[in-house]
């Protein structure tokens, strides 16, 4: 990767630094490398009776089971916002239901997926979005969530995820999910549970492109996730300055964000650019360069990079990188990394999000 100047952001909560990308994350990645995962992952669709379901991620979710409880709907029959995958959303338990999930004892990261379908938000034909439905969620008897609501915590994304780390099976080997009202009917449209590295988070890599990809040290690379808004967009030519040209095939373009769920802690981000579009053609045609793509990029409402000008800081083709230390989840659980233009199209090759001790 290209080096980038190193600096500081002091802000309430951590510190802010911003760092080539490679070196920084690599330790990370060697300190959680000594204890592997050996769990079962468990991936349910609520809800949903009939048939099994493979995600445009390649995984698997099962038919409901382990349930207690609640009914069988359907989900959302359509969306204010296309989500990364609606079929995740297709159908939902609902009412007052527990989830009794036996596993392979050690530590989890739990998921939960929701799409409000009756109170949208700032939908008052349908009776209104936020304080139309609040529930309770409990995990082995602990607090987990209270009067959770869905529209607002969202917010502009049409569907909610929340993570969780550090769940483990209670004394039985069963982990035990409770759902209870405390104003409206609780719902859930999926859940997750993947085995991780004690009091770790399972690393976040999002490649702005419709198929995944494996980097040269082995990570495995999700197809675009998370994403609100914008449009995604391909090239053939190849990116230089990278270990893994390929990672910059694609990108996230427009005005738009990502709203990624995290459990509470101090994350390393990690932003991954290059200018593919505006450049000097070697038969004297110029399709633009310096000044043609300015944005602004901020993550929780705060500022990580200011009329940031690829090409002039890196060139065409040639991939740029800036990592950011210290950031945690907003109130809502999420890394929310907004990308607003000043001049032409805000662009994002690749997402990574690691956790740091």
């Amino acid at each position: 990767m290209l080096a980038a100047a190193v600096g500081t952001l002091y802000i309430a909560g951590g510190s802010y630094t911003k760092e080539a990308g490679s070196m920084a994350t690599r330790a990370l990645q060697v300190s959680t490398a000594a204890s592997v995962p050996t769990g079962r992952e468990i991936r349910i669709l609520a809800g949903q009776t009939k048939t099994t379901y493979v995600d445009r991620f390649g995984k698997q979710w099962g038919r409901d089971r382990y349930f207690t409880g609640g009914v069988s709907e359907p989900g959302p029959k359509d969306f204010y916002g296309r989500p990364p995958d609606a079929g995740l959303f297709g159908t939902m338990r609902s009412g007052e239901f527990s989830y009794d999930v036996p596993v392979t004892p050690g530590e989890y990261e739990l998921r939960l997926y929701w799409a409000e379908p009756i109170f949208r938000l700032a939908n008052e034909s349908n009776g209104g979005g936020e304080n139309e439905r609040r529930f309770n969620v409990s995990v082995n008897g602990k607090p987990l969530l209270s009067a959770f609501d869905v529209v607002a915590d969202s917010g502009m994304s049409p569907v909610d995820i929340r993570a969780f780390r550090g769940i483990t099976p209670d004394r039985d080997g069963i982990v035990h999910l409770r759902f209870t009202a405390s104003y409206g009917t609780p719902f859930l449209n999926g859940l997750e549970l993947i085995p991780a590295t004690p009091g770790r988070t399972v690393p976040i890599r999002i490649r702005a492109h419709d198929l995944s990809f494996t980097d040269h040290e082995g990570n495995l690379w999700s197809p675009d996730n998370y994403y609100i808004g914008g449009r995604l967009a391909t090239h053939k030519q190849s990116v230089s300055g990278t270990a893994d040209p390929e990672l910059y095939g694609g990108e996230r373009y427009g005005n738009f964000s990502y709203s990624i769920p995290v459990s509470p802690g101090k994350y390393a981000v990690t932003l991954y650019f290059a200018e593919t579009w505006f450049r000097p053609d070697s038969d004297g045609q110029d399709n633009g360069g310096k000044g043609d793509r300015i944005f602004d990029v901020y993550c929780n409402g705060t500022t990580l990079l200011k009329d940031l000008d690829v090409f002039a800081k890196a060139g065409p083709f040639r991939a740029l990188s800036r990592t950011y230390h210290g950031i945690r989840p907003n109130g809502q659980g999420k890394i929310l990394l907004t990308f607003s233009p000043t001049k032409n199209y805000a662009a994002v090759k690749a997402i990574q999000i690691i956790d740091e001790p």
